[in-house]
């Protein structure tokens, strides 16, 4: 079809199949606001980036929940035409709501994309596919469901990615206290406890499963990344796993002379690196651990590897397991569990840059390196305009 049908009656349906075939989206033609988001580059260029918007009244200007709907939004490229596909993390009337934006190219010197929300009469939003967010991931856990004590036995914690790769709560082979895997604050919305008390701080406590799957064999080139908050420890808590009977890969605190360190495994073989300003317990608050795995070789990285970044330690090849995957445990259920929570687990099926690894910590963390430089509502007669307002100011 070619794009001149948008000029034939029914516009708005023929805007919809125009969005679909010809790839370009009329964001102004369907909506009554928008925002200019201004993402900063981090000196190098980067591709299917997730970049992370966060929503309220009082970070975007103009933006309302009266007028914006969950399933209503839009996000369009610097080239004004192409619609941008969104996974909505958080959707919080009454406070801050946490959106996920694929961008397929972020160059070394940044770019401006543009939000609409408030639809018009007869205006649509475009097809949204928010699995597609994370084509390029074998699994996503955001950890953003509300969790009390009194359902946290029965509540998996969901995965983003469209593999279906639940996580399970579970007891290990010494039990533990499932009522307390509850959902708390953590670094990107809500986080998950894994355990809080000395009845999960043992071998085979607390954990949460994922079946094997199809997804999880990464092969040797993938990368690991998560926010961690230890509230105590003894031995070497598991982080995340899929190892056993020698083969596979996992991630886990260092021991008792190490406890500022993460060890990281394959195939057996096992590197120490530091991550942490102290030691894990006393760390503010939640670190992003990134672990990349390159075939023979492993990178890794404490908070964006401003600080703690070591690139290219030899380590054996990791070699696909058919073990469960496995967060704050071993993966067959016996190892010591984490006395902690996490927040944001995600497996990548590529070896990311350093650079990349910098620009997902700063864009959680760092004030400025998202801004919202223009705001304008089509609804009054002259459009307002707002300027310099910063969105991720904390």
């Amino acid at each position: 079809m070619s794009c001149r049908a948008k000029q034939f009656s029914f516009a708005a349906l023929l805007a919809l199949v125009s969005a679909l075939t010809c790839g370009a989206y009329d964001g102004a033609a369907n909506f009554n606001d928008r925002v200019s988001l201004t993402i900063k580059g981090q000196g190098s260029a980067m591709s299917n980036f997730p970049l992370l918007v966060r929503l309220s009244s009082t970070q975007l200007p103009g933006f309302s929940y009266d007028r914006a709907n969950i399933d209503e939004l839009a996000f369009v490229d610097s080239d004004g035409t192409t619609a941008l596909s969104y996974d909505v993390d958080t959707w919080n009337t009454s406070g801050e709501s946490l959106v996920w934006v694929k961008l397929p190219e972020l160059p070394t010197g940044g770019k401006t994309i543009t939000m609409y929300w408030s639809l018009k009469s007869g205006g649509s939003a475009p097809p949204n596919n928010p699995s597609d967010v994370w084509s390029e991931y074998a699994g996503v856990w955001h950890f953003s469901e509300s969790i009390a004590g009194d359902v946290a036995a029965s509540t998996y914690s969901s995965d983003s990615s469209g593999h279906g790769l639940w996580a399970i709560p579970t007891l290990g082979s010494a039990g533990g206290s499932l009522a307390e895997m509850v959902s708390v604050r953590g670094a990107i919305g809500n986080a998950r406890v894994n355990g809080s008390s000395s009845a999960v701080d043992k071998s085979g406590g607390n954990h949460l499963v994922v079946s094997n799957h199809t997804a999880l064999a990464l092969g040797s080139t993938f990368t690991f990344s998560g926010w961690v908050d230890f509230d105590n420890y003894s031995d070497v808590p598991r982080i995340i796993s899929k190892f056993g009977g020698g083969n596979g890969w996992e991630v886990t605190l260092g021991n008792s002379a190490n406890r500022d360190k993460i060890s990281v495994t394959a195939q057996g073989q096992t590197t120490t690196r530091k991550v942490f300003g102290g030691n894990a317990k006393d760390a503010d608050g939640y670190t992003l651990i990134t672990v990349v795995y390159n075939n023979g070789k492993v990178s890794v990285f404490g908070n964006g590897g401003a600080e703690y970044g070591y690139s290219d330690v030899d380590l054996a090849t990791v070699v696909d397991t058919a073990n469960n995957l496995t967060f704050g445990c071993s993966s067959d259920g016996t190892g010591r569990s984490m006395w902690g929570s996490y927040d944001e687990f995600r497996l990548r099926k590529t070896a990311v840059s350093s650079a990349q690894v910098a620009a997902e910590y700063a864009n959680v963390t760092q004030g400025g390196y998202l801004d919202a430089v223009k705001g304008v509502s089509f609804v009054t007669p002259d459009p307002v305009v707002t300027d310099g307002s910063v969105v991720n100011d904390y």
